[in-house]
């Protein structure tokens, strides 16, 4: 419950907004929160605010009526718990002026979104610690971050399996941490690739037995039948608690209505199930100054020396597909081909030109110091948009796809590597998840090409490609190398193409 607070405070320190010195506020959660409090409506009602958490300097936050020169009179002391967790007190001090007897409901609400903010901050230090593998990505504090808040506090409150959408895997697994780390991360926690993992699932229930296990590309494996005798053995030891189940599946539908009636039970409408839907990076643009930073102080390479405003900018308005492993992986690497410089305009053109190539508009206003930005003719859209899909896939620009719907991105994606490859519109439909009928209207609007035609188009300029490097190459060896089976249809194709 919450206590008065009857102490004045004589010395305030204020919160600095920005970053505290040598310390990145990724790390200090307690800055990050305080951020939060000090935007918060509530600062016109209080003199000042004090976050003192467990093992963390208390952190001071000013409301208008220290603006005001009044002097703080009393407060209240307001615990912040969650799942079950003290992990410190809001210590709200009011103006003299002011005699509220107990605390608002304002007042707990914002202390109670406070506890769960610093929950999910303690378990991002957590994984830092346990040397994950990844920067952290749930950071920051936009509304889709408090949402998502919300979703991890009402997970830890039950033992129910848990059903994250969304097709951010470093997001996923991130919360799936939070949840662990809240109800007791000194126990196993295995993240299972079920469409890549080369041991048996009985063996995945082994080595995640009393913990968690996050099961992710249930529906990139390759029969129906090979999904239910997963799914079987799955939800026969969580059944049984051995341990908790997260399921990772796509934001769309990843199953088409027929296929989903053959595996049951499939848990996309469970009321035993928890549902959680996994924020994008475009919902949360406000948390991506932070991120950046995270990420270069992650990989050491001392974000205040590194970052520009440039870059800054740049990484906001970009509309990330991969969502935050994506983003890392960028900027991690840009990182490390421009050391010991600031990266700016010229190092993001020349070391991730096809991401420029698949933003928008703004972005190009952004960086308007680059001399030679691959955007397509027109800006944003491009001239012949089915000459540049095809160069998309062609390049394996995949960021690029990220404009497009995220089924014909997929369908897309998969013709990067199967471009070779015979088959009919049915199997690229199912990679994408989608029905034929839908693949067919969105290639015809979003692309212009049907599918039989797109593909050749790739395979066309596949082969243009080669005979470019190697002039003198066999027609005849360059058709079967890009999987044209009639050598008469090849050079009939190619003719139409390059002209000759």
């Amino acid at each position: 419950m919450p206590s008065r607070l009857n102490e004045p405070t004589d010395r305030l320190v204020p919160l600095e907004v920005g970053w505290a010195p040598n310390h990145s506020t990724a790390w200090d959660f307690a800055i990050t929160v305080g951020q939060y409090l000090q935007q918060s409506a509530i600062t016109k009602v209080w003199h000042h605010a004090t976050l003192a958490l467990h093992g963390q300097s208390p952190c001071v936050v000013l409301g208008e009526g220290a603006g005001k020169g009044k002097q703080a009179h009393n407060g209240w002391i307001l615990p912040l718990q969650v799942a079950g967790h003290t992990l410190g007190n809001l210590q709200v001090a009011l103006p003299h002026a002011q005699t509220h007897t107990s605390p608002s409901e304002q007042a707990i609400a914002l202390a109670q979104q406070c506890a769960r903010m610093c929950l999910r901050l303690q378990s991002q230090q957590w994984l830092v610690g346990q040397q994950h593998g990844s920067a952290p990505c749930l950071l920051g504090y936009s509304p889709a971050m408090l949402q998502l808040d919300e979703a991890i506090a009402q997970a830890t409150s039950h033992g129910l399996p848990v059903l994250l959408r969304g097709t951010g895997l470093h997001e996923a697994q991130q919360t799936v941490a939070a949840i662990h780390y809240a109800t007791g991360h000194y126990r196993p926690w295995v993240v299972i690739d079920a469409a890549a993992a080369l041991d048996a699932p009985a063996r995945w229930v082994a080595r995640a037995r009393g913990g968690s296990l996050l099961v992710h590309g249930m529906h990139r494996l390759a029969t129906l039948a090979d999904q239910a005798h997963v799914w079987e053995q799955l939800m026969h030891a969580s059944a049984a608690g051995a341990f908790r189940l997260f399921l990772m599946l796509p934001d769309e539908p990843t199953i088409p209505s027929q296929r989903a009636e053959q595996l049951a039970p499939w848990p996309l409408a469970d009321d035993n199930w928890c549902s959680i839907t996994l924020p994008t990076l475009t919902q949360r643009s406000m948390d991506i100054p932070l991120l950046t930073r995270a990420v270069l102080d992650y990989y050491g390479h001392h974000a205040d020396q590194r970052l520009t405003d440039t870059l800054q900018q740049w990484s906001t308005h970009y509309h990330w597909p991969g969502q935050a492993q994506q983003l890392e992986q960028v900027l991690a690497r840009m990182a490390v081909l421009t050391p010991g410089t600031s990266i700016g305009a010229q190092e993001i053109n020349q070391h991730a030109p096809q991401l420029l190539g698949g933003s928008t508009s703004d972005i190009a206003v952004a960086l308007t110091d680059v001399s030679t930005v691959l955007l397509p003719a027109g800006g944003s859209t491009p001239a012949d948009p089915s000459r540049y899909w095809v160069l998309c896939v062609v390049e394996q620009r995949q960021q690029a796809l990220g404009r497009l719907h995220p089924a014909l991105a997929r369908a897309l994606s998969y013709l990067f590597t199967h471009w070779r490859d015979t088959f009919p519109m049915e199997h690229l439909a199912a990679q994408a998840y989608v029905s034929p009928s839908h693949l067919r209207q969105l290639l015809r609007e979003e692309v212009g090409l049907s599918f039989k035609l797109f593909v050749q188009a790739v395979r066309i300029e596949h082969a243009r490609r080669m005979l470019e490097e190697n002039p003198h190459a066999r027609l005849a060896d360059i058709a079967e190398k890009v999987g044209f089976s009639d050598r008469g249809h090849f050079r009939q194709c190619l003719r139409n193409t390059v002209g000759a």
